[in-house]
């Protein structure tokens, strides 16, 4: 993956306690061919909250992520046609997702 071709590359973001399909940035990429997200507390001394994801439509059966205790959770995805990423914390506390993709 080449961050300067601009088709991709990684970053993160914060998903506030509770929020509900929030559109996760998917920066220079019209079509997603890879997507990694790793979820973790956004203040270490918590206890990871579930994240869910939906891919394309907030109207998508949404896929969750469970961290173990403790731990941090990840999802990794090789597919074509990935154009949005919509997030959900079913938790109380404030989480981190870092983001990689790669596609077009």
């Amino acid at each position: 993956m080449n961050d300067l071709e601009g088709e991709g590359g990684g970053w993160k973001t914060n998903l506030a306690a509770s929020a509900t399909d929030e559109q996760v940035e998917l920066p220079n990429i019209a079509d997603a061919k890879f997507l990694m997200v790793r979820i973790t507390p956004k203040d270490p001394n918590d206890e990871p909250a579930q994240v869910s994801l939906k891919l394309n439509d907030v109207g998508n059966t949404p896929i969750p992520i469970v961290a173990r205790a403790g731990k941090e959770g990840h999802f990794l995805l090789s597919t074509t046609g990935l154009t949005a990423l919509y997030a959900t914390n079913d938790g109380s506390i404030d989480m981190s997702l870092t983001v990689f993709s790669a596609g077009d």
